[in-house]
């Protein structure tokens, strides 16, 4: 998803909601006072990884969990 949405870092922030399945779309928003939001399209190949990481990926909102923290 990283290499074919084209959105990289916001990924990261990626949260539950912001994933449209059936039109396999990403709307990556930004909090802020401008508050953009980024929207980019996955492929099939892509949609069959995420599925398969969304089920053991647990009950958490983000749908990326970073290794390190983020300053």
């Amino acid at each position: 998803m990283f290499a074919s949405s084209g959105l990289r870092g916001k990924l990261l922030d990626l949260k539950m909601g912001e994933i449209d399945f059936s039109k396999r779309m990403l709307m990556a928003k930004k909090e802020g006072k401008n508050k953009h939001v980024w929207v980019a399209f996955y492929n099939s190949e892509t949609e069959e990884a995420l599925d398969e990481y969304l089920k053991n990926k647990g009950g958490r909102e983000e749908v990326f969990h970073p290794i390190r923290s983020r300053s």
